[in-house]
């Protein structure tokens, strides 16, 4: 059995140093990977801040898309490149003190290239669902469900994941696991988890299923209005892939 697992935890600007009230000069710079370098496997994206500020958060925007946000010093994100298409890209970060006051990286640029091994291996399709780059997208419906005190209408969250074969070898019994911790808007902490069996995948092949309904049936958490889960906060997926 082999396992892929991958860790998620969902403003665009230019570079340059920035100075405060104090006239003090901010500095945030983008050390690892460097312009120029060929990045394969994983990759440990590291910055680097100059100034008398408290950074709370470290948002990486890679090819004019939100890559992922990082909340924990030293804002270290490993970079599993066999995720992405073989080719060029750039990346840069914004670095935020508040919601008010951040500063922007140096902008950093190179290829993107790894050698398709010649068993399979299974990714999430992040061209799949543009342009977020995920290999995600998520949606809330309501539907009438009887808890107990007649049909009420309930909030439903529905996933879609795809996925793909990278490898040179058909990968049998593929299954994903997703679990999810949500934050809505009426701050109800939610857990979902599923397991999908996305069955034979060729070599290069790509395939999507959607985790409808079939998490957690909310009844538990009262009959609230759709509009209550339209601001959602994913803070968490762990997404586990397996095959044999």
């Amino acid at each position: 059995m082999k396992k892929f697992i991958v860790l998620l935890s969902l403003i665009i600007f230019s570079c340059e140093d920035s100075k405060d009230e104090n006239n003090q000069v901010n500095i945030l710079k983008i050390v690892n990977p460097v312009s120029g370098e060929t990045v394969s496997e994983n990759v440990n994206i590291v910055v680097e801040y100059e100034g008398d500020k408290t950074m709370s958060i470290v948002r990486y925007i890679f090819n004019d898309e939100l890559f992922t946000d990082v909340n924990n010093y030293p804002f270290v994100y490993t970079w599993n490149t066999f995720e992405w298409t073989n080719g060029s890209y750039y990346l840069y970060a914004i670095g935020y003190f508040n919601e008010q006051d951040s500063i922007l990286s140096n902008t950093v640029s190179g290829q993107i290239y790894n050698e398709l091994p010649a068993d399979p291996l299974v990714v999430f399709d992040n061209s799949a669902f543009p342009p977020y780059d995920y290999g995600y997208k998520y949606s809330v419906r309501t539907e009438n469900k009887d808890c107990g005190n007649g049909p009420e209408p309930y909030p439903y969250l529905t996933f879609t994941a795809a996925i793909k074969n990278i490898g040179g070898q058909t990968a049998y019994n593929v299954k994903v696991s997703l679990t999810i911790s949500v934050t809505s808007n009426i701050n109800t902490n939610l857990t979902f988890g599923e397991t999908k069996d996305f069955g034979t995948v060729a070599a290069n092949e790509s395939k999507g299923l959607s985790f409808d309904n079939r998490f957690k049936s909310m009844c538990q958490y009262g009959p609230y209005s759709v509009q209550n889960f339209s601001e959602i906060n994913i803070s968490e997926i762990v997404a586990n892939i397996t095959w044999n």
